[in-house]
């Protein structure tokens, strides 16, 4: 097995987010609540707050409780990391069954979107052999 650097990983990455096609966010919040990244997306979301100065936030059980279970990160009606946003929150809204958005109808099939999480598990082990 060929171990990938992290630079290798993250421009797969951005090549799988790439994949997703846009929509017209709302910022609602409502699909915002605790949210989780791996280690490859956490590479590429550490970069980009050190570049735009914004603090890594790590929430307790109770902070998450007071503030309504929404990410950290969703800040005064809009997401303060949304050009890195992880896989999760950029999958939002694309799958009605799943991934459910009350502003927009799915745009994506099941099959398209299963393809999409085996690209990205493909990813997230790949990061975990890297020598940092």
């Amino acid at each position: 097995m060929v171990v990938q650097t992290k630079e290798q990983i993250v421009q797969q990455l951005k090549e799988l987010y790439a994949k997703i096609p846009p929509f017209d966010c709302k910022c609602c919040g409502k699909c915002c609540g605790p949210i989780f990244w791996f280690l490859c997306e956490d590479w590429l979301i550490r970069d980009y707050m050190k570049e735009h100065n914004i603090q890594y936030l790590v929430w307790s059980r109770e902070e998450y409780i007071k503030n309504k279970l929404l990410c950290p990160y969703f800040q005064n009606s809009s997401c303060i990391i949304y050009e890195v946003r992880p896989l999760i929150c950029r999958l939002q809204g694309h799958h009605t069954k799943s991934l459910p958005c009350p502003n927009t109808k799915g745009t994506m099939s099941q099959q398209t979107l299963d393809k999409i999480w085996r690209e990205y598990a493909v990813l997230k082990n790949a990061s975990r052999e890297v020598k940092e």
